[in-house]
């Protein structure tokens, strides 16, 4: 994840509303959160879609749009916990291409359920 940021790159991360952020990552500490997802997490799936981007020369703001599915051990069993996420991104043209230079993400909500087992067991 951190060869998708510029080397200095900045992750900020917001839960809903806050004006504050929740979590902030440069550089290197970006891959902590790859680290902390598989910690807490036995899976994981990310949607993501609806990409636009505002290009001029060798700088781009984009908007972007993700639905995560995060599957989680709990004492009656598994969950899964659901966030719909938006990212503003700042990004630059490297000689290596197209770099995060900072990407804010919005975590917009959480819904938690039990997970149900596909196919069911016989």
């Amino acid at each position: 994840m951190v060869s998708h940021f510029v080397p200095d790159g900045r992750l900020v991360v917001f839960e809903g509303a806050a004006k504050e952020p929740s979590f902030s990552y440069v550089g290197e500490e970006i891959a902590g959160v790859v680290a902390d997802m598989e910690r807490f997490y036995v899976s994981t799936f990310h949607l993501v879609a609806s990409h636009v981007a505002d290009v001029g020369g060798d700088r781009a703001r984009c908007r972007t749009y993700c639905i995560a599915y995060h599957l989680r051990d709990d004492p009656r069993g598994q969950s899964v916990i659901t966030t719909p996420a938006s990212y503003r991104d700042t990004c630059v043209l490297t000689p290596g291409g197209w770099r995060f230079e900072e990407r804010l993400c919005t975590l917009l909500w959480r819904e938690r359920r039990l997970a149900v087992d596909w196919p069911p067991s016989s």
